[in-house]
Protein backbone atom coordinates (compact mmCIF):
# COMPACT_ATOMS: atom_id res chain seq x y z
CA UNK A 1 0.00 0.00 0.00
CA UNK A 2 3.39 2.53 1.02
CA UNK A 3 3.88 2.05 -3.37
CA UNK A 4 0.35 2.86 -4.41
CA UNK A 5 0.45 6.02 -7.37
CA UNK A 6 -1.16 8.79 -6.32
CA UNK A 7 -4.80 9.52 -8.09
CA UNK A 8 -5.13 12.17 -10.39
CA UNK A 9 -7.77 13.91 -8.61
CA UNK A 10 -5.25 14.80 -5.83
CA UNK A 11 -3.35 18.18 -5.70
CA UNK A 12 -0.10 18.37 -5.14
CA UNK A 13 1.77 20.00 -2.08
CA UNK A 14 2.34 23.15 -3.90
CA UNK A 15 -1.15 23.99 -4.63
CA UNK A 16 -2.23 22.61 -1.13
CA UNK A 17 0.12 25.78 0.13
CA UNK A 18 -1.06 27.70 -2.43
CA UNK A 19 -4.55 27.37 -1.36
CA UNK A 20 -3.69 27.75 2.46
CA UNK A 21 -1.93 30.72 1.62
CA UNK A 22 -4.99 32.42 -0.43
CA UNK A 23 -7.43 31.38 2.43
CA UNK A 24 -5.00 33.24 5.14
CA UNK A 25 -5.01 36.37 2.87
CA UNK A 26 -9.06 36.34 2.52
CA UNK A 27 -9.07 35.68 5.86
CA UNK A 28 -6.79 38.91 6.86
CA UNK A 29 -8.73 41.12 4.42
CA UNK A 30 -12.46 40.11 6.24
CA UNK A 31 -10.84 40.35 10.22
CA UNK A 32 -9.23 43.71 8.87
CA UNK A 33 -12.85 44.75 6.94
CA UNK A 34 -14.71 44.00 10.21
CA UNK A 35 -12.21 45.87 12.49
CA UNK A 36 -12.70 48.93 10.46
CA UNK A 37 -16.64 48.47 10.56
CA UNK A 38 -16.12 47.90 14.36
CA UNK A 39 -14.07 51.26 14.79
CA UNK A 40 -16.61 53.25 12.81
CA UNK A 41 -19.32 52.35 15.39
CA UNK A 42 -17.79 52.58 18.22
CA UNK A 43 -16.64 56.13 17.05
CA UNK A 44 -20.66 56.43 16.10
CA UNK A 45 -21.20 55.86 19.55
CA UNK A 46 -18.71 58.19 21.13
CA UNK A 47 -20.21 61.16 19.25
CA UNK A 48 -23.56 60.46 20.78
CA UNK A 49 -21.81 60.53 24.40
CA UNK A 50 -20.07 63.51 23.93
CA UNK A 51 -22.96 65.46 23.00
CA UNK A 52 -24.99 64.01 26.03
CA UNK A 53 -21.63 64.66 28.37
CA UNK A 54 -21.74 68.32 26.55
CA UNK A 55 -25.70 68.96 27.19
CA UNK A 56 -25.19 67.97 30.87
CA UNK A 57 -22.09 69.56 31.68
CA UNK A 58 -24.16 72.94 29.91
CA UNK A 59 -26.89 72.12 32.09
CA UNK A 60 -24.76 72.25 35.36
CA UNK A 61 -22.85 74.96 34.77
CA UNK A 62 -26.24 77.31 34.37
CA UNK A 63 -27.83 76.06 37.66
CA UNK A 64 -24.50 76.89 39.27
CA UNK A 65 -24.89 80.50 37.65
CA UNK A 66 -28.54 80.39 38.55
CA UNK A 67 -27.96 78.95 42.20
CA UNK A 68 -25.54 81.61 42.66
CA UNK A 69 -27.20 84.49 41.99
CA UNK A 70 -29.92 83.20 44.05
CA UNK A 71 -27.49 82.97 46.94
CA UNK A 72 -27.09 86.51 45.88
CA UNK A 73 -30.42 88.26 46.07
CA UNK A 74 -31.26 85.81 48.75
CA UNK A 75 -28.62 87.20 51.24
CA UNK A 76 -30.31 89.70 53.84
CA UNK A 77 -27.86 92.10 53.63
CA UNK A 78 -28.30 92.97 50.14
CA UNK A 79 -32.11 94.12 51.71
Amino acid sequence: MANTPRRAEEPGLAELAGEIIHGAETLIGQQAALLRSELRQELRQLEGAALAMSTGVALVATGGVLTAMMAVHASPACH
